[in-house]
């Protein structure tokens, strides 16, 4: 009587376990400072400078792999501009996969 159990289990199991891989999604979080360098990779300890070579950094995160959401935090400061920042359809991500702006905490 178990070995119906267990064939109907062994050939479940593999159909969820895919389908838990397919909604499984990473986030990564990406920083601003004003304080930052644009030659840095932008994690928390090596914040970027500026808004848009943190957008270049979310694209390039997902252009290697769409289905990592990208969060950018913006740090406390003032940033100025030398040229308008434009967003695409590139920079938008979708409904599971999110590219975020917010500020840092509390700043």
């Amino acid at each position: 009587m178990k070995r119906p159990f267990i064939k109907t289990l062994v050939l479940f199991l593999p159909i969820v376990f895919f389908f838990s891989l397919e909604s499984y999604s990473k986030t990564v979080e990406l920083y601003i400072s004003p304080k930052g360098n644009d030659s840095n990779s932008g994690a928390q300890r090596s914040p970027v400078k500026s808004l848009e070579k943190a957008k270049d950094l979310a694209r390039s995160v997902r252009s290697k792999n769409p289905v990592e959401s990208v969060t950018i935090y913006v740090g406390g400061g003032v940033y100025p501009l030398e040229k308008p920042i434009i967003f695409t359809a590139e920079d938008s991500g979708n409904e599971k996969n999110a590219i975020v702006v917010k500020a840092l905490g509390n700043e």
